[in-house]
């Protein structure tokens, strides 16, 4: 039996998944992130340990991180032909871009619900000068 080291996450990468589940995001999607931060590269099957989610959790969180352009996964040459092909992800983009697209996504929300707000104002501001 070979044995592998297995990380777990530190108090500053706890914080870090915190923080982007009180920005929106899913805790699995959160841990498979943070996991990649600090492993450029790996193996479904190390995230499932070092990140202690299940496959379909990380498949879940992989998929949505590919969809968002910052993952990409390939299936690793083995040496034996035999047993399921081992998917390697990686981040294609860099920590401070995923940050900076993430704070664009936010604003973005932000102008979204001012604009509701500002055209609630506008509409109960008319209701004041004509009765409904």
């Amino acid at each position: 039996m070979e044995l592998k080291k297995i990380n777990y996450f530190t108090e500053k990468e706890e914080a870090v998944i915190n923080l982007l589940t009180e920005l929106g995001f899913r805790k699995i999607v959160a841990k498979v992130l943070v996991y990649l931060i600090a492993n450029t590269e790996s193996t479904i099957k190390d995230i499932e340990r070092g990140a202690d989610l299940r496959q379909f959790e990380v498949s879940i969180a992989t998929a949505y991180l590919t969809e968002k352009k910052w993952l990409t996964c390939h299936v690793a040459v083995r040496g034996s032909i035999r047993g399921r092909p081992v998917k390697v992800v990686r981040l294609v983009k860099p920590v401070l871009e995923i940050i900076a697209s993430i704070e664009e996504e936010k604003k973005a929300e932000i102008r979204a619900l001012l604009q509701k707000v500002s055209k609630l104002q506008h509409l109960v501001h008319e209701c004041d000068t004509q009765p409904l």
